[in-house]
Formats: structure tokens, C-alpha cells, sequence
């Protein structure tokens, strides 16, 4: 029998967490470099604009929590930066999305970070919508791209 430790589902890697950070399981997740830990997209601070914003977090975003960690937890989280999976995740109304479109983390135009996608340009950008959506929906199916994890980048 083979060494079971080299034996992870492809894209998937445990990261450690703070015990004051809450995680829900599907949050996108950022590595911030300061502590050495993941945290929630919504964490993220502020920058000026939603463009500016997303350009900071675009190349610290890892992945996808696929657990949550409560506050007072202390045990690492499995994340999902794996590009050839497919997530739903919630998404700014009011605009349709077509196949190929670029997004990226939503704020609300001027000082936070919400848990939803919202347009991006390629240097804000972690995903891709690979099923079309309307100005109505509230989610959308993506790919992502984890630059921090797979050094990519989107074109």
C-alpha cells in the first residue's frame, strides 16, 4: 500500500486560519502575507474603487473555503483553487453575463467588500463565467483563477 500523505484530491489544500476569522464554506478566500493565513474576500480592505480593489485582491485570492471555521477554530481550512472546477457563486445583479466574461470581487461602490462577483477587467479578475447569465440573476457559474496559487494570470 502506498504513503496515503501524498494522496490529495487535485486543487485542494488545507491553509491555516486565525482563531478570530469566520469562514463560511464558499468563500472566496485571500492569503494574506502580514499572518500567514487565509481570510474572507470581505476582510479585504477598501481601496478608493472597485477597480482598485479588485486589482489588490486578484493576486492574493487562493480559492474557494470548502469548511468553515468559526470563530475561536484554529484548524486549517480546505481550500478549492483548483481552475478546472466549476462554483456557483453569488453575483451583483443588474447586468446580463455571457460566457467568457470577466469577473471579479463585488464592493458597494464605496467602502466594502461584499461575498458577490461583479464585472472586472483582466488585472482585477479571478474568474471566468462559463454559463451565460441574465441582468436578473443572483449567481452565475465560474472558473477561477488563483494567481497567488497557480502564479497565472488572466488575459
Amino acid at each position: 500500500m502506498g504513503d496515503e500523505r501524498f494522496r490529495k484530491p487535485g486543487g485542494q489544500v488545507p491553509m491555516p486560519v486565525l482563531s478570530a476569522t469566520v469562514i463560511a464554506h464558499g468563500n472566496m478566500v485571500y492569503y494574506d502575507t502580514g499572518d500567514d493565513t487565509i481570510k474572507p474576500a470581505t476582510s479585504l480592505a477598501w481601496n478608493t474603487s472597485e477597480a482598485l480593489t479588485q486589482a489588490d485582491y486578484s493576486p492574493i485570492h487562493c480559492g474557494i473555503a470548502l469548511e468553515a471555521s468559526a470563530n475561536g477554530e484554529t484548524d486549517d481550512v480546505l481550500v478549492d483553487f483548483d481552475e478546472n472546477h466549476i462554483f456557483e457563486l453569488p453575483l451583483a445583479s443588474g447586468t446580463a453575463r455571457n460566457i467568457g466574461d470577466l469577473l471579479g470581487i463585488n464592493t458597494n461602490g464605496s467602502n466594502a467588500v461584499l461575498m458577490e462577483l461583479d464585472t472586472a477587467v483582466a488585472a482585477g479578475a479571478n474568474f471566468i463565467v462559463v454559463k451565460a447569465a441574465t441582468a436578473t440573476d443572483t449567481s452565475v457559474y465560474v472558473k477561477q483563477v488563483s494567481k497567488f496559487m497557480n502564479g497565472a494570470a488572466i488575459t
